[in-house]
């Protein structure tokens, strides 16, 4: 199974607990494949770096997090 997350889903799976990082845990542990464009990452970083989402995650949380979708991803 191909999958494609949104900017939407991926942030909620960055910064809590709860069905949208469940599915994340699921497609990076080779339950599907994994799509993303290099604008969806470049979104998430730019959405990441909003103070309203640095109050839950900081700099690592976040570099830690796209590397793991780096490490699972094929470019779409």
């Amino acid at each position: 199974m191909k999958v494609v997350l949104d900017t939407n889903v991926l942030v909620s799976a960055l910064i809590k607990a709860g069905k949208p990082r469940e599915l994340l845990f699921k497609i990076t542990g080779g339950g599907a494949e994994l799509f993303l464009s290099r604008g969806i990452l470049k979104e998430l970083l730019e959405v990441a770096d909003d103070q309203r989402i640095r109050r839950y995650v900081d700099e690592d949380d976040v570099i830690a997090f796209t590397r793991t979708l780096g490490g699972h991803r094929k470019n779409s």
